[in-house]
Parts: C-alpha cells; sequence; structure tokens
C-alpha cells in the first residue's frame, strides 16, 4: 500500500530537476501498463530507475510538485518501437546494466517521491527523447503532422 502525504505544505520541494536524469522511486508508484491492468501478479521491487523527460523552469519551482518521468525497464527483450535502449557506461551513466526507456508510459510524478540521482542519460539519447516524444503527437520534425496534407 502507498502512503499518502498529510497536506500540499509537505509535498513542497526546493531541489534542482534536469531533464535527462535519472533518479530513483519507490516502484509501487510507478504506473506500468498493462500489466498494472491485467490481472496478472507485478513483482514490485523496492525501487524503480525513471528518467526525467520534462524541461521546463517548473523543473525547479519548488510550488509545481509534478514533474513527468518514463520508467525504465531492464527486460529488454519486449523493446518496441517507443523505447529507447541505453547500454551501460556508453548511454546513460548510473545503471548497472542495458536497459530500456518506456517513452509511452511516460507519467507524472510528485517530485518529493524521487529519492536519489543516480545518473543521467546521454545528449544523443535526449535527441532521441525528442524525436520520440514528437512522434507519438504526431510532429514531424521537418514541420509536418500526421493531418497535414502534402
Amino acid at each position: 500500500m502507498v502512503t499518502k502525504y498529510k497536506d500540499f505544505d509537505v509535498i513542497e520541494d526546493d531541489r534542482s530537476f534536469a531533464w535527462g536524469e535519472i533518479w530513483k522511486v519507490r516502484d509501487a508508484l510507478v504506473t506500468l501498463l498493462p500489466t498494472d491492468r491485467v490481472n496478472v501478479p507485478r513483482n514490485i521491487h523496492p525501487c524503480r530507475l525513471i528518467v526525467i523527460t520534462q524541461n521546463c523552469e517548473e523543473n525547479n519551482n519548488k510550488y509545481f510538485p509534478v514533474i513527468r518521468v518514463a520508467p525504465l525497464a531492464s527486460d529488454i527483450k519486449y523493446q518496441q518501437k517507443f523505447d529507447i535502449l541505453l547500454k551501460k557506461d556508453i548511454d546513460a551513466t548510473g545503471i548497472d546494466k542495458t536497459c530500456m526507456i518506456q517513452m509511452h508510459l511516460e507519467q507524472p510524478m510528485l517530485k518529493k517521491d524521487l529519492f536519489e540521482k543516480v545518473g543521467e542519460v546521454s545528449e544523443d539519447k535526449l535527441y532521441e527523447i525528442i524525436a520520440l516524444e514528437a512522434d507519438l503527437i504526431g510532429l514531424d520534425l521537418d514541420g509536418q503532422t500526421d493531418n497535414d496534407e502534402e
């Protein structure tokens, strides 16, 4: 069971968070679809690594308690179109083996729940995040959208 904070004042967070940082969070706070919505038991770990996918002024605003993140998964055999592979010591610091960012599972999280910064993704992978974000919303980085007629 996930315990709740007593009041809104408690969730204020004056730490700074940067796009592409890798943090630890309690695994029970991360939603993993479709697994969490199917009658199949999920192995809840003490913590899960996430990547900060939000890059705006609110990352450093203590009165804005929510930040957007994407979970990491170590089982890469199920890698799909919207997963970004991270190779240990090449694409990111703070990971102990090759894993993937599950961009399609991007979700809001309270900054207060991020309890330890462990590393960050490489600049090349930040550009992959941008490209996938654009693809997820149907934006062509050349200026077209999926709905535009040619």
